[in-house]
């Protein structure tokens, strides 16, 4: 089968159920396919007007049809052989991903399970000094000694009454007594730090209107 300038056209016969049916004519190329993807095998009949002149032979008759033949059967079992290596390591690098992510959730339940409470697994575990109570006042937030802040409020409020300067100092220490007692509600002292707030509110108030009355009054003088 040299190449020559004659065209060579090919017919051959496809068994089907109903029987054989004769295909063609075939351009050489074409027909050369065929015998390369399994259509024509060794004992499949072939004719041509110029290659067997006419005749109806047998392909296995026509040594360089059977190495096409040949040919097309070791590329579809390499593709074969292929295929079937590229599902196992498919196969495997699902496997080995699974096997993955079940490593990767045994982690987090093993790291989640160190951050539970016993008693309560809600609790939050990132609270300040948690390991350290904090005690009240011991006489039950009637003193508030553990709230010096808002103590010491109260009793300067008190006395601010009489000393005018000291409304400001009560009023400071009073907003800083309630600070205090919102970061920590077991120290109390908020009732005595609105009283230092208060009474310094009110001796502001009331001393500023006895000096702006002798202004007045010194005035109409």
């Amino acid at each position: 089968m040299s190449g020559q300038n004659q065209e060579h056209l090919w017919y051959y016969m496809k068994t089907s159920v109903l029987g054989e049916n004769q295909e063609g004519p075939l351009q050489e190329q074409v027909f050369l396919k065929l015998a390369t993807t399994g259509e024509i095998d060794k004992d499949t009949k072939i004719s041509s007007p110029t290659r067997t002149k006419g005749q109806w032979i047998s392909a296995q008759a026509i040594p360089s049809l059977m190495a096409k033949i040949n040919e097309g059967k070791l590329n579809r079992k390499a593709e074969k052989i292929q295929s079937s290596v590229e599902k196992k390591e498919n196969k495997k690098a699902l496997a080995d991903q699974k096997s993955e992510i079940k490593l990767e959730s045994a982690r987090q339940k093993q790291n989640l399970a160190k951050h539970k409470s016993t008693n309560n697994p809600y609790r939050a575990t990132n609270i300040p000094n948690a390991s350290r109570p904090i005690e009240g006042d011991a006489t039950g937030g009637l003193i508030p000694y553990k709230n010096p802040k808002a103590l010491f409020s109260y009793y300067i409020g008190i006395a601010s009454l009489l000393i005018f300067p000291l409304g400001f100092v009560s009023i400071v220490l009073g907003f800083m007594g309630l600070a205090a007692r919102k970061q920590n509600p077991v120290i109390k002292g908020s009732a005595h730090a609105w009283i230092g707030i208060i009474l310094g509110g009110l001796s502001i108030l009331c001393q500023s209107g006895i000096i702006i009355a002798m202004v007045f009054f010194a005035g109409l003088i």
